[in-house]
């Protein structure tokens, strides 16, 4: 009996320690959940594609919405907030093991997510073109007329210097309108988005069923890993893939894999790009910075976004020669995390993520969870040289692609229903919006605000740091 019950201590100590020990877990939704019409307690599913530790890709894990606000007219929140807990994990086999998992991030995506979990809305009102608003320095008794017709900033100053009367407010507005699409407030999560998911539980005690890639030295090794921009400097991607395939093979496997091409950058998708960026909306197709290898412009480019056009993993591929002999492409993968202005030239650049490692680890995992990996290996490079704020192991991955003949098939939950509002709720929910941008935050004292913010939380991480 004794031994039994200390059998039992045993184990569950286990399981707590387990507990404290969370893993990070990438997910992709099987099901549509929304902040407007997914209300709480709706079950939410997703599948397991780069699994860390041992849970293995390809489990189901299970979980339903513990939280849903929309704005709705925007008079009571300007957020919209969603919460996704899930508590059960399906491995392949069709075993279940109980979990408490909570969402980290969304992947590319325009929202943000708090540390319990909580997915937070953007603020609509607040796109980046909202600058043209202009911002006020001092309380005026006109400040409520102006942000209640929406008529601030740019706007308004054409308005009372032209003297166009209420006809012409009017018709100014109706051009604001039709010109300047408010975003969507509400969160919109489809199937296929993906989430990072900190997941406290026991995995299964099998090992996984992939390995990792070995490492080795190889002639590939040897190739020129620089990228150059069209005017000569080095660009901050390098050369950290190598595929052994055709271009068909290629062009197969990141299309199985959910990756889109670029299109090429011309006046019109120019426009649709700026569009997407001033609208925050998705541009899974756009045009990415012309960069040379070699002298040369890629032969295939790809990239995965979500709802934004901010972020998005990409991939520039050009083909050269293979040291060994047979087809081979080389390819510099990188992550654009955000949109920031080049202030020498006056034009707008993505930042990446310098860690080009988990890139390169996503690449890898999209492409074996599409089943069209049959080998990969990382070969060593040490004579890379570091490329200015870039952070790597130095590795070049190469891989060898196969015909993608059974890709992993998941069903998919079918999406809520909801109409779709009319205009004049949008037009109400707009101009509450804006009202409320422009009195809490279209103002000097609100950017001094965040300015006194973020110059105190850079000295506590330096005072951290000592």
């Amino acid at each position: 009996m004794n031994g039994k019950l200390l059998a039992l201590i045993a184990a569950a100590g286990l399981r707590a320690a387990n507990l404290e020990r969370p893993q990070q877990v990438e997910v992709r939704l099987l099901s549509h959940v929304t902040s407007d019409a997914s209300p709480v307690g709706t079950p939410v599913r997703a599948v397991v594609v780069q699994p860390d530790g041992s849970f293995p890709a390809g489990s189901i894990v299970y979980g339903k919405v513990s939280r849903a606000s929309r704005v709705r007219l925007g008079v009571f929140r300007e957020r919209a907030l969603l919460r996704v807990d899930f508590h059960d994990l399906e491995l392949p086999g069709g075993q279940r093991r109980a979990i408490i998992a909570k969402v980290l991030s969304v992947e590319n995506a325009r929202e943000q997510v708090s540390r319990d979990g909580t997915i937070r809305g953007v603020l609509a009102a607040s796109p980046p073109g909202a600058w043209v608003r202009g911002l006020w320095h001092r309380p005026r008794p006109n400040i409520f007329g102006r942000a209640a017709i929406g008529l601030t900033g740019a706007s308004g100053t054409i308005c009372s210097r032209a003297a166009l009367g209420p006809a012409g407010a009017a018709g100014m507005f109706a051009a604001k309108t039709l010109l300047f699409r408010l975003p969507d407030p509400e969160i919109h999560l489809t199937p296929g988005a993906e989430l990072s998911l900190e997941v406290h539980g026991e995995g299964p005690s099998t090992n996984r069923a992939t390995s990792a890639p070995s490492i080795a030295r190889g002639a590939l090794a040897d190739l020129p890993h620089g990228v150059k921009k069209p005017n000569g400097r080095p660009a901050g991607d390098i050369i950290n893939f190598a595929f052994r395939a055709t271009r068909v093979e290629i062009i197969d496997a990141f299309t199985a894999a959910g990756w889109f091409p670029a299109e090429p950058t011309t006046r019109s998708s120019f426009r649709r790009a700026y569009h997407s960026w001033v609208s925050m909306r998705g541009y899974p197709t756009a045009p990415v910075s012309p960069l040379l290898y070699q002298g040369r412009k890629p032969g295939l480019v790809f990239q995965k976004s979500f709802n934004t056009i901010a972020k998005r993993h990409h991939i520039r591929i050009w083909e050269t020669v293979d040291p060994d002999g047979g087809n081979v492409w080389v390819g510099a993968a990188t992550h654009d995390t955000g949109i920031t202005v080049v202030r020498r030239r006056f034009t707008l650049t993505h930042r990446i993520d310098p860690r080009i490692d988990a890139e390169r680890r996503k690449v890898i995992a999209d492409l074996d969870f599409a089943g069209c990996i049959r080998s990969a290996a990382f070969m060593e490079r040490g004579n890379l040289v570091r490329s200015g704020e870039i952070v790597t192991d130095g590795s070049l991955a190469v891989v060898e692609l196969t015909a993608c003949a059974s890709p992993r098939t998941f069903a998919i939950d079918a999406p809520p229903s909801k109409r779709p509002d009319k205009w004049p709720v949008r037009m109400a929910r707009r101009m509450s919006l804006e009202t409320r941008q422009y009195l809490m935050r279209d103002s000097v004292y609100y950017y001094a605000y965040l300015a006194a913010r973020k110059f105190t939380g850079t000295l506590g991480e330096v005072r951290d740091s000592r």
